[in-house]
């Protein structure tokens, strides 16, 4: 939203992307009912590498959101909120699309924090579908 207001604009979106990429995260941990800090500090690397592709994914919707032209606050805001729901929420929903289309039978989750030994090509395929998906939600918005 900053490309044309100058640097005021562009700084205050650049900090409302941060507080939302901060309340997305903190309400991704709060859905995947696992307490992935503690796996990432098990030096659990299929964890840490899909916790990335998390993070990675949610800062590109919300660099969608907050780009264009500044055309006032009211409508920058209203624009930024709105693309940002909607590209996590796709972001999201794209996810469990995928647990049941290329795993079926048993879920990411299981393979990356349920096993002995972490399946961490599944943290590798999550990661990257995650960006892969934050990609085509940026093209498609």
């Amino acid at each position: 939203m900053g490309d044309e207001g100058g640097f005021p604009p562009a700084a205050v979106f650049w900090l409302y992307a941060q507080i939302l990429l901060t309340l997305a995260a903190g309400l991704f941990l709060r859905i995947v009912h696992e307490d992935l800090a503690a796996q990432v500090r098990k030096e659990n690397r299929a964890v840490a590498l899909s916790l990335t592709g998390v993070l990675v994914a949610m800062g590109n919707v919300l660099r969608l959101a907050i780009s264009g032209p500044f055309e006032g606050w009211e409508a920058g805001f209203t624009a930024a909120t709105g693309y940002a729901l909607a590209g996590l929420a796709l972001l999201f929903a794209a996810r469990w699309l995928t647990d049941w289309l290329l795993l079926p039978g048993v879920t990411i989750r299981q393979e990356v924090v349920g096993q002995e030994v972490p399946n961490v090509g599944v943290g590798y395929l999550e990661a990257l579908f995650y960006l892969g998906t934050s990609f085509l939600i940026a093209w498609t918005l």
